[in-house]
């Protein structure tokens, strides 16, 4: 006897349940993606309710509180808390303390401070310290810094721009505020000014800008950057080359995620603005 092929009809359904097969893990990725990005956000906006919070308590930001009210409260580390030509505690900014009194974001002095003082009030989950800000290393940056839930070395930062930059009628115009950065962070120059990478998605940063507030990379209160020298400037330096979004110049068109071009290449950074 001869051998006996498949007919047309099981080779049919051979191929639909290939075709189920692959549209299944392409649907459960999405799906992972999607939890990742819903994850992400709900991280930030309880670190949100946990300042707002704090404020409501101790009637100042974490990592801004002065010695006296640091005293006042019970907080332990008030000697960690020096005063210097460019931190002021009380001032309603998180600052490290930089030569550049314009954009004072960072994970040392203050910025530092910040996550010590949600932890030591219990706010938030995970035990940070500052002590060993001017070190930082791989291996020493969850002590310092909470990591990101949507993963590949992310984390969060708290920083404070004294506004205005570089100015209104430009593009793009940074408010005065506190904001929260979700970046990767590579290490510092030993004086607490830490590095950043870009380990966001275009499509990622698209996505969580959309969610959170207008999906716009250069306005309203969630930015977007790729600048990898130092989170001190990591949003406010924009160029039409950005592989995250395209510039928009002042009189003219753009201002958009660059997802066509650039849809998993790991080009973004985010900042999400938390205090006025």
């Amino acid at each position: 006897m001869g051998r006996r092929g498949f007919t047309l009809i099981e080779l049919s359904i051979v191929l639909v349940i290939i075709g189920l097969v692959i549209g299944g893990i392409v649907v459960g990725r999405d799906l992972i993606e999607g939890f990742r990005i819903r994850s992400a956000i709900g991280q930030i906006e309880k670190y949100k309710t946990a300042v707002g919070t704090f404020q409501l308590k101790y009637n100042a930001l974490p990592g801004d509180m002065t010695e006296a009210q640091a005293d006042d409260a019970g907080f332990t580390f008030p000697s960690s808390r020096p005063d210097t030509a460019y931190i002021t505690h009380g001032n309603q900014l998180i600052e490290y303390g930089n030569t550049n009194a314009t954009a004072l974001a960072g994970i040392g002095g203050e910025g530092a401070m910040f996550w010590q003082d949600l932890s030591f009030a219990l706010l938030i989950e995970g035990s940070f310290t500052s002590s060993t800000i001017s070190n930082l290393t791989t291996a020493t940056m969850g002590t310092i810094l909470p990591a990101s839930v949507i993963g590949n070395n992310n984390w969060i930062a708290a920083g404070g721009v004294t506004g205005g930059f570089p100015s209104p009628w430009q593009t793009p115009y940074v408010p005065r505020g506190n904001y929260f950065f979700l970046a990767g962070i590579a290490s510092t120059n030993g004086s607490g000014r830490p590095t950043t990478q870009s380990n966001l998605s275009t499509i990622q940063a698209q996505a969580i800008d959309s969610k959170v507030d207008d999906g716009y990379p250069f306005a309203g209160t969630v930015r977007a950057s790729n600048y990898t020298t130092d989170l001190q400037v990591n949003f406010l330096t924009q160029s039409a080359n950005n592989p995250c979004g395209a510039l928009r110049i002042w009189g003219a068109s753009g201002d958009i995620y660059q997802t066509k071009l650039y849809s998993n290449t790991l080009a973004c950074q985010l900042s999400f603005r938390f205090t006025n």
